[in-house]
């Protein structure tokens, strides 16, 4: 029975530890953007309180809505802002697990997502996600209400023959 559980353990640490593997620290390249979070991270063992300024790079492929979040680890860091290319998005909204963001309209290019903030003495740290959710073309809207057009014609029709 002990190896069961010691196995069960060992397969959720191993696992755990490949699911934060993809995290990307400090600097890091989180890739072009898509509905999958990406994640990213920052930790430290400072002994004196410290002012932090942490970026990530990453990419958007189409225009695209980016949304994402941010929470300390242990309510050990502060906040006080999230900026993407040095514009603020926020402010930060605070949500069950830490502060959310999101920019609206980002167009195809590279982008740099800063987090600022500041850290207690000890070990302190945050963990955030982003993702992006693309923007319909005017295209896709306008087809879209074609197709509604043309399901009430047939409704208005079928309800005179009737």
């Amino acid at each position: 029975m002990q190896i069961k559980q010691l196995a069960a353990a060992s397969l959720l640490a191993v696992s755990t530890f490949a699911a934060t593997a993809a995290a990307v620290p400090p600097g890091g390249d989180l890739g072009p953007l898509t509905a999958a979070p990406e994640l990213y991270f920052s930790f430290t063992t400072d002994f004196s309180p410290t002012v932090f300024s942490n970026s990530y790079t990453f990419s958007i492929t189409g225009l695209s809505d980016v949304i994402g979040s941010v929470a300390a680890i242990n309510n050990s860091v502060t906040f006080s802002d999230i900026l993407i290319n040095g514009i603020s998005v926020g402010p930060l909204t605070a949500n069950n697990n830490g502060f959310g963001f999101s920019a609206a309209g980002l167009d195809v290019g590279s982008y740099t997502l800063t987090v600022k903030g500041s850290a207690l003495p000890g070990f302190s740290g945050y963990i955030g996600s982003i993702y992006a959710q693309p923007v319909p073309e005017p295209e896709s809207i306008a087809l879209m209400l074609a197709g509604l057009g043309v399901v009430g014609a047939v409704a208005a029709r079928r309800r005179k023959a009737q």
